[in-house]
């Protein structure tokens, strides 16, 4: 778990990632959490984190100089929008591990092949073989690959509808506000223009509680003895 501030770096090193993303030289997700939660202060320390030399020849430096500049208030979200931000990447997160391993647990090892869309398998394949196999197939998942996901599977998760009494397009409903939100975040331009309010933050904080609800539920049942 990341604090505030931590939450915000982890941010903007996000943020710098995808606006110099190179498939062949990529800091993902969990090196990013841990840049922000560990803050490396050298070249040692990154390394440790990440051994590739090559990414840090290219990007590395990048990387430690956002780490040890303050943020000023011109770096802050609004209070909405840092609120969602915050939820939003933590839904995503908790939504994409409950569906592998759901789809895990009916497939066995053939989840991907047998649970996953053809369309969304074909465009993942696209960021693994340009990345040479560095990024794995399933990284390539996009917000809305999992809502289709959980589309083409409703029967095993409805189970994630039972907190909130939803049927199945309600929840697909949901998934897509859920994504409108995060693609406004993730665009800056459009976020001047369509500001998050509150009542999106609200909303996205709502559904990330639900969802750690109905995922808690699911692994109560699994500890059960039999």
């Amino acid at each position: 778990m990341l604090t505030p501030d931590e939450e915000a770096l982890f941010e903007r090193l996000r943020l710098l990632r995808n606006s110099i993303y190179d498939p062949l030289c990529y800091y993902n997700n969990d090196v990013l959490f841990k840049f922000a939660s560990l803050r490396p202060a050298t070249k040692e320390n990154i390394l440790a984190i990440d051994a590739a030399e090559n990414k840090y020849a290219r990007f590395g430096e990048a990387f430690l100089a956002l780490i040890k500049t303050p943020a000023t208030p011109a770096d802050n979200l609004s209070s909405a929008e840092f609120s969602a931000l915050v939820h939003i990447r933590r839904f995503e997160t908790k939504l994409y591990r409950i569906v592998q391993h759901l789809l895990q647990v009916k497939y066995q090892s053939d989840w991907w092949s047998q649970g996953v869309p053809k369309s969304v398998r074909v465009e993942a394949a696209k960021l693994h073989e340009e990345s040479c196999d560095v990024i794995p197939r399933e990284y390539g998942l996009m917000f809305v690959d999992l809502k289709d996901i959980v589309s083409k599977e409703w029967t095993l998760f409805s189970c994630l509808a039972e907190e909130r009494k939803e049927d199945k397009k309600a929840f697909e409903k949901a998934l897509l506000r859920l994504n409108d939100i995060r693609n406004r975040l993730c665009h800056p331009l459009r976020l001047l223009v369509q500001p998050i309010t509150e009542e999106d933050s609200d909303f996205v904080g709502d559904r990330l509680a639900s969802l750690e609800q109905s995922v808690k539920r699911l692994l109560s049942v699994a500890t059960e003895p039999k």
